[in-house]
């Protein structure tokens, strides 16, 4: 089913919001993996740098020099440095404005579920 998903701050500001597809039964860990993913593949169809996801492949001081070019960023490695992130606290999840604390938490979504990722600081990966 389609799920929206909000990126927000801690005083509640959505930043993005985008649908995936989520399975009912599911876990964050689940939901950082297909999120993740999907980051990914979009990034690596785009000509530009301009990210603003769990995703950060390259710095954006780096861009705007043009001391880097573009590269095909590596899913497997940003789902890993995005799960670790969880794991430190770097950014929670609140689905249906409860917050999950355990990658592996059961979770049963609803067509109108929300599921809000909250960073604290931004993640930076590749």
């Amino acid at each position: 089913m389609l799920i929206e998903v909000l990126d927000t701050t801690l005083l509640g500001e959505i930043k993005n919001s985008f649908k995936i597809d989520l399975e009912e039964n599911t876990s964050p860990e689940k939901v950082i993996m297909e999120r993740v993913t999907l980051e990914v593949i979009a990034h690596n169809k785009k000509d530009d740098e301009n990210l603003n996801s769990l995703v950060q492949p390259v710095s954006r001081e780096d861009v705007l020099n043009g001391t880097k070019r573009k590269d095909e960023v590596d899913a497997e490695k940003q789902v890993y440095l995005a799960l670790e992130a969880f794991k430190k606290n770097v950014f929670f999840i609140l689905v249906d404005d409860k917050q999950v604390t355990e990658l592996n938490q059961k979770i049963t979504l609803k067509k109108d579920s929300k599921i809000s990722f909250i960073k604290l600081t931004p993640l930076v990966g590749g």
